[in-house]
């Protein structure tokens, strides 16, 4: 109120007055409480005047619903407080590339605690955190987190059993693999791995172990002529045996197998990664004499070191031919032969010399005189013509039993020697032993023994020049 127009008289006035009331227009404010809420200023201005409703107010996580009380067309008489209406929002979080897990989106009120979920897994790769991280409340508007990977690496491990070696293979989850070349094994066959080789590289270590097929290879025994005596078909590895049987070479003794064709081995050993042949050794069986089956022949040898070796034969009839010789009394052991060189008489008597040829060599590797006790001239007979030779001998006469052998003596003085010396041995008829086993001197007594054989009284045992008297 501003007063009277006019103003009030302090006396009546003498007339009627009229006095009109001078007003001023009051101002108002509405004042906007937004509740945490963008800000209003408040509205100021005369009253009765129009009010322009302010923007509606903006929170983070909220919308705004309403004010408490209705904004007023025009200012009322008073000053007015309106208080926001607020709804509180809800946010999702979506949680992308999560792998081999699901994880459900959290749906829930702005700024209430947001529990973060358990970690993702996904085959072949390690869960490396999230984009971003998880907040601790929710947000005030949606958002997704992707999960972030780092791929594995895995290692394929060959184990060969043996074999050669293959390297392990280190690489990523998922890439390529390529299969090593199979590996070897000495005498086995290579059948493939315990599992195929991944194409690609899996979630996870794996050994393959090498499958293996032993293998099987030919042992044979060669003969004489390098042909087969025996062949069997064994796994690697496994003994060799030598067959029960043994081949045969005429003229030689199986001595036993070789495996490098030159040398007997005493073990044959196990089969090798590969065909084998295994060869017969042979030694030749020496050219000796010896005497025929069923004869009674006996064979000295003097002296073995000589070359060739020297020896007399004992044992044998009177008129001895040389076919008979050969028939009944004497042989030749390994591959060789006799050749004989007769006495002048063309017969078989003392003196006779025997060679005994190497066929393969063809050279004499020994000779044998012919000693027939009593038959000094080597006719083959014991008779008076002997008996006079023994008793010129004894009455020095001659001296064919005074007889050194010759040191590096030509041929023919070698040939002498013996000779002489097959008169000695068929004369030295006393003391008698066995297998010629004399004294070694030409006497009477030798003397007398011979003449009671020609004489008929006594005989002579060829065997081993012995004198029985009838």
């Amino acid at each position: 109120f501003a007063g009277w127009s006019p103003e009030v008289p302090a006396t009546m006035p003498a007339e009627n007055v009229t006095v009109t009331a001078q007003w001023t227009i009051n101002q108002y404010s509405i004042t906007f409480d937004t509740d945490g809420g963008s800000t209003i200023n408040p509205i100021t201005q005369d009253y009765g005047t129009a009010v322009t409703a302010p923007e509606n107010p903006t929170k983070e996580g909220y919308t705004f619903i309403s004010w408490d009380k209705e904004i007023p067309a025009t200012m009322p008489a008073e000053n007015v407080t309106i208080k926001a209406q607020w709804q509180i929002n809800q946010y999702t979080i979506t949680f992308a590339n999560t792998g081999d897990t699901v994880i459900e989106p959290i749906t829930q009120d702005y700024g209430t605690v947001v529990t973060a979920p358990e970690n993702p897994t996904k085959i072949g790769y390690t869960f490396d955190g999230w984009d971003v991280a998880v907040p601790a409340t929710m947000p005030a508007g949606d958002m997704t987190i992707t999960a972030k990977w780092k791929i594995n690496q895995y290692t394929i491990t060959f184990e060969t059993d043996g074999g050669s070696e293959v390297a392990p293979i280190t690489q990523d989850y998922a890439t390529a693999v390529t299969a090593p070349e199979n590996p070897t094994k000495t005498g086995y066959t290579f059948l493939g791995w315990s599992e195929e080789v991944p194409a690609t590289m899996p979630a996870e270590n794996k050994t393959l172990t090498a499958q293996w097929q032993i293998n099987q290879y030919k042992v044979t025994f060669l003969d004489a002529e390098g042909g087969v005596f025996s062949e069997s078909t064994l796994d690697y590895g496994a003994a060799i045996v030598a067959p029960a049987d043994a081949p045969a070479k005429q003229y030689y003794t199986f001595a036993g197998w070789s495996l490098d064709g030159t040398t007997v081995s005493a073990d044959l050993g196990t089969v090798p990664a590969n065909n084998v042949e295994i060869t017969p050794i042979f030694e030749r069986v020496p050219v000796e004499l010896k005497p025929a089956d069923g004869s009674n022949a006996i064979i000295k040898v003097e002296d073995d070191a000589s070359d060739p070796k020297t020896g007399f034969v004992y044992g044998l009839e009177t008129r001895l031919t040389q076919s008979k010789l050969l028939s009944d009394y004497l042989a030749v052991e390994g591959d060789g032969r006799i050749e004989v060189t007769p006495t002048k008489f063309n017969v078989c008597g003392t003196g006779t010399r025997i060679d005994v040829i190497d066929n393969v060599t063809d050279t004499v590797v020994a000779k044998y005189y012919i000693v027939i006790f009593g038959d000094l001239n080597g006719d083959s007979e014991v008779d008076s013509i002997d008996t006079k030779m023994l008793d010129s001998e004894v009455a020095g006469k001659t001296a064919w039993h005074i007889n050194d052998k010759p040191q590096d003596a030509d041929a023919a003085a070698e040939e002498l020697y013996y000779q002489n010396k097959c008169k000695v041995l068929a004369a030295d008829l006393d003391n008698g032993g066995t297998d010629g086993a004399h004294d070694g001197y030409i006497t009477a007594v030798d003397a007398t023994l011979l003449d009671a054989v020609t004489l008929e009284i006594a005989e002579i045992d060829q065997q081993t020049g012995n004198v029985t008297y009838y």
